[in-house]
């Protein structure tokens, strides 16, 4: 290699320039190193996080254990008392202000109990009450702590809707019994919701963590956002909804569905504490992610489950990891910068011209063979980039005359038979195959000629040969032959298709609609509209290349071929009935709901010793216009 070539780096081999670009890129090795470090810490400092949110939805709920328990054991204490047990024994004034007493010293000695009531046995009606709302006027028997009592059960229910005063609170009932035993009435009191809240809150230390308590159901029944309490994790079964209504525990307040699949499901039937991670929704409808740690209630009684849930946002602890380590990757691009300024000589010199053989490649493959050429200050190059470029300009350039080759091609013969001929699938020769051969031509054209000049004549059968293949190319016909002012359309043939008879009359109903269209385009301009007849026929017809060695063409003869063009004759018998097929057509269409079928009986063919079967056919459907 000579100095003079050392000196132009266009002219080095691609392999040093590959070297050199490693070289610089072994600073990627530091970016990393420094991005695992900083996950390696995330996944450590989420992991401390869940412990952390584990141990305080475990303190909260030991504290509501504590307070339950305390409540619990004060209501059957109470609910034993002689003055309560007497006034049920022998009600009467005296009875029941002693009893009231004893309920309203309860109530000063306990401030987080706002409500007693003494229920009979019976419906459930309130015989005493600190309350003076609550009267024997409204009974509760349908509430489930009243019929737990009833039983003898003890009862704790979940945080609830006083159906009264509409505070939140958590009732707890015990059977009131005799010396012998029996019921004679059910004690409940009412520990505030508020106190649940103010456990949970205390406990609160950290800004970022969110604690609530979501019951058995998984509603969420205390949270410090009104817009998600009372709401639910997951959809309710109809079973859970039916409970709720009936014991009115929300005073026909609707639970709205939250969607927390993933924390209903960790939370389900949860026995100990843990933690777990779950994805949601906030209210920009964007999702978040979100660390949770729980904890169950142990509850004196079995007849409500609640876990207390405190969480906080993924991005909260972790945005700092995340800060930290842009911040190591800024000084490590600051490292970098300078060797980068020193390779961008090198860079640039190597995807330049990438670039531009790209751009080659994409406008070859699109078929835009115009501009796909690279530019001479790649293509010059020495080295092994130049000569790509210059065998991209190459192969590129013969694919430009190709295409253009082929396009003169297609419009020569149909793009299917040009296809098949260049792939070598058509041989001279053909085979007999079942076709449909549709055959039109415009009415009186031979008037038309005579009125306009040569030009004008032209320029008419070009737009309206035009138009008709448009029209039928939906259908997959085969436009085989322009004879004058006559088309021919086949179908089946030289790609086989499936319900030929029903693509022909399709193809039909498209071409007159289309010719409508165009004569009210012509009648715009001042030119007179256009009228054609149709035939089409079904039936057997030779297929293949017709012609010599040297010249052929792909063509579809048979007496198919002939009773279609002479049943397009017959519509100028018939100026009612633009379009006629023959029998086989017209056997094809009888369940096909969109098509009026109107027979002409048997008609002689000239040339052919047999009659023919005729029917007229129309569209059912006016969208299909005529001329």
């Amino acid at each position: 290699m000579t100095s003079k070539r050392l000196l132009h780096i266009s002219r080095w081999p691609l392999s040093w320039k590959l070297i050199g670009g490693i070289v610089l890129v072994s600073l990627a090795p530091l970016l990393i190193a420094t991005y695992a470090i900083t996950e390696q810490s995330g996944e450590r400092l989420k992991a401390a996080q869940l412990s952390g949110l584990q141990q305080t939805a475990g303190n909260i709920a030991g504290r509501i254990e504590q307070i339950l328990s305390d409540t619990n054991d004060l209501g059957e204490f109470v609910s034993s008392d002689a003055a309560i047990r007497k006034f049920l024994e022998d009600t009467n004034d005296t009875t029941a202000d002693s009893a009231r007493a004893r309920m309203n010293k309860l109530l000063e000695n306990n401030r987080d109990i706002d409500l007693v009531i003494i229920m009979d046995p019976e419906k459930g009606c309130p015989l005493l009450s600190t309350n003076a709302t609550v009267t024997a006027k409204i009974c509760y028997g349908d509430r489930e702590y009243y019929s737990s009592a009833k039983n003898g059960i003890p009862f704790i229910s979940s945080i609830r809707i006083g159906a009264t005063a509409g505070k939140t609170g958590v009732y707890f009932s015990q059977p009131i019994k005799d010396q012998a035993g029996n019921i004679i009435g059910v004690f409940v009191m009412r520990l505030s919701g508020s106190v649940i809240s103010k456990i949970i809150s205390n406990q609160m230390q950290v800004e970022s963590h969110t604690g609530y308590l979501v019951d058995g159901n998984s509603i969420i029944i205390d949270h410090p956002s009104d817009e998600k309490r009372f709401h639910s994790l997951k959809p309710l079964s109809d079973a859970t909804k039916k409970k709720i209504d009936l014991d009115q525990s929300f005073r026909n307040r609707t639970i709205d569905n939250l969607n927390y699949l993933g924390l209903a499901a960790t939370l389900n039937q949860v026995k100990k504490s843990g933690s777990t991670e779950y994805a949601r929704q906030n209210t920009a409808q964007q999702v978040e992610r979100l660390v949770v740690g729980y904890a169950p209630v142990n509850s004196p009684s079995t007849t409500q489950e609640w876990t207390v849930v405190v969480e906080e946002n993924e991005n909260v602890f972790l945005q700092p990891m995340h800060n930290l380590f842009w911040q190591a990757a800024l000084i490590v691009l600051g490292v970098a910068v300078f060797f980068t300024l020193l390779a961008a000589r090198f860079a640039l010199g190597l995807t330049r011209p990438i670039d531009a053989l790209t751009d080659t490649a994409k406008a070859i493959g699109s078929g835009d063979f115009k501009d796909a050429e690279t530019k001479s200050i790649y293509a010059e190059r020495g080295d092994e980039l130049g000569l790509l470029a210059r065998t991209f300009n190459q192969m590129a350039n013969a694919l430009k005359d190709r295409e253009r080759e082929r396009e003169i091609f297609g419009r020569l013969v149909s793009p299917d038979v040009r296809d098949k001929l260049i792939n070598e699938k058509l041989e001279l020769g053909g085979e007999q195959i079942w076709v449909s051969v549709l055959f039109s031509d415009i009415r009186g054209f031979t008037s038309i000629s005579e009125k306009l000049g040569a030009r004008d004549v032209v320029h008419m059968l070009n737009e309206y040969l035009s138009t008709m293949e448009k029209a039928v190319k939906p259908y997959g016909g085969y436009v085989n032959n322009f004879i004058g002012d006559a088309i021919v359309v086949v179908f089946g043939a030289p790609t086989e298709q499936n319900d030929l008879e029903w693509r022909s009359v399709q193809a039909a109903f498209a071409m007159r609609k289309s010719l409508a269209e165009l004569n009210t385009l012509r009648r715009k301009r001042g030119d007179f509209p256009i009228d054609n007849g149709i035939g089409i026929a079904s039936g057997r017809a030779i297929a293949g290349q017709m012609g010599s060695a040297d010249r052929c063409i792909y063509t579809v003869i048979g007496d198919t071929v002939n009773i279609a063009a002479r049943i397009e004759a017959m519509t100028r018998e018939y100026p009612e009935h633009p379009i006629l097929v023959n029998d086989e057509v017209m056997n094809a269409l009888h369940d096909k709901p969109d098509v009026m079928i109107t027979s002409l009986g048997e008609k002689a063919i000239k040339g052919r010793q047999q009659t023919v079967v005729v029917a007229a056919i129309h569209p059912s459907s006016a969208a299909i216009l005529l001329p």
